[in-house]
């Protein structure tokens, strides 16, 4: 590639090293001695997160960007053991959500609950051992939880979700705790349905993604930061897949808002009759004890006036319960994604072959240039992409041209940027 065609230099903005992991070792979790430290590192992450978030969108994913508390606090615990930026739904979404979730709830437990636990979302996370990127589900977010059960009832669903989970590079896993990772390889819907009852019984989120220890994160710490931006757009479709949202309504979900609004007006109109009746018995019972202390002479009189009203309760209208509109569903987009500048000369002619030099056109992973490890017979290649091995189709692979392929491990289109003064 010449001069003019190189890409513009980027600094790197994660840079990971060992002191960004040491800020949440447990025994400093506690201390607000790190929290300076600690914002730092999570004004990078959602610096890092901005463009992550416009990727998203060539997915249909609108994603808002959050992060969690980085000094101790109520919503933490006052610990601080990991940092994370998420990625989940906006805050009207998240609010029309929550408050069908919170319905049967004591405020006491509304209060406790951490709102990221709510929603499925895709984070960026980093503790004192690792930095990993996922999906993840808490059994509070039990409309996505209820999505999933859903979907994995029905044949062709489940196996669109099986598929989608097949297609992520082989580091990535699926997991309750630590000590349970399944490998995404031949999944079927009796393992996913397992993690869901594990999930629920303990309390503890469905956990899909990859995690990269804290040595190797270090030692590649310049490729790593385009690394774990291709990992997170690679779980898109999973999350299309599993978030609930009006085009992926498993559960009938407008049914069951229908059904919320409409108790919520009754209980309105109920308590609105109440009140009418109490301030017309009220009324009346003043009127009554004025005419026993008026004078005898007076009675006739004030009778005549006010003529004695029924005692039957008034009769109120109730308006007709609002209709529930719903917003309109967000088109599915088509999963190329287009970004110029990012295709390199590829031989039209060449062949996709073990060792080849190739460069993805389509998916999560386009641009990306890497090695052919393996041909699986069935149309797919096992592809070299940095840290990450992918199985893509050939048809998606194209054959970087003799004196124009890149180095494997080196950003495709990054250059690392000047290491952090401490």
């Amino acid at each position: 590639m010449s001069d003019s065609q190189s890409p513009p230099e980027v600094t790197s903005r994660l840079n990971l090293d060992a002191a960004d992991f040491d800020a949440y070792r447990l025994e400093r979790a506690p201390s607000s001695e790190l929290d300076e430290a600690r914002l730092a590192i999570k004004k990078r992450f959602l610096d890092w997160a901005s463009p992550v978030a416009s990727r998203l969108k060539a997915f249909g994913i609108e994603a808002e960007i959050g992060g969690t508390d980085e000094q101790p606090s109520a919503s933490n615990g006052h610990r601080v053991d990991h940092q994370r930026v998420l990625f989940w739904r906006d805050a009207e979404a998240r609010a029309r959500l929550e408050r069908l979730l919170e319905q049967g709830r004591s405020l006491a437990a509304v209060l406790d609950i951490q709102r990221h636990r709510m929603h499925a979302h895709l984070a960026l996370k980093i503790d004192a051992e690792s930095v990993d990127v996922s999906v993840e589900i808490h059994p509070d977010a039990w409309v996505d939880f209820r999505n999933i059960r859903a979907r994995l009832a029905q044949p062709d669903l489940a196996l669109e979700l099986t598929a989608a989970l097949e297609s992520l590079p082989e580091q990535y896993g699926l997991r309750v705790t630590v000590d349970d990772t399944i490998q995404l390889g031949g999944i079927d819907t009796n393992q996913l349905r397992d993690a869901l009852d594990r999930a629920e019984a303990t309390g503890l989120p469905l956990w899909i993604g990859w995690s990269v220890p804290r040595d190797l994160a270090i030692e590649h710490s310049a490729l790593l930061e385009e690394q774990l931006e291709d990992a997170i757009v690679a779980l898109a479709p999973v999350f299309r897949l599993i978030a609930w949202a009006p085009d992926n309504d498993c559960v009938e979900l407008d049914r069951e808002w229908m059904l919320a609004r409409a108790a919520k007006v009754k209980a309105h109109e109920e308590a609105e009759r109440e009140q009418a009746a109490w301030e017309a018995k009220k009324a009346a019972d003043e009127r009554r004890e004025a005419e026993r202390r008026a004078p005898r002479r007076d009675r006739a009189t004030r009778r005549a006036a006010h003529p004695p009203e029924s005692r039957a309760e008034p009769k109120t209208e109730a308006d007709p319960a609002p209709a529930v509109v719903l917003p309109a569903p967000v088109p599915r987009t088509a999963r190329r994604l287009s970004r110029g500048g990012r295709i390199v000369d590829v031989d039209p002619n060449g062949v996709v072959d073990r060792n080849a030099k190739v460069q993805v056109l389509s998916g999560a992973f386009e641009g990306k240039v890497g090695t052919v490890q393996e041909l699986d017979g069935r149309g797919g290649a096992r592809v070299l992409l940095g840290l990450l091995a992918v199985r893509i189709d050939v048809g998606d692979l194209g054959v970087v041209r003799e004196g124009r392929e890149r180095p494997t491990l080196a950003s495709s289109h990054r250059r690392p940027g000047a290491p952090r003064q401490p």
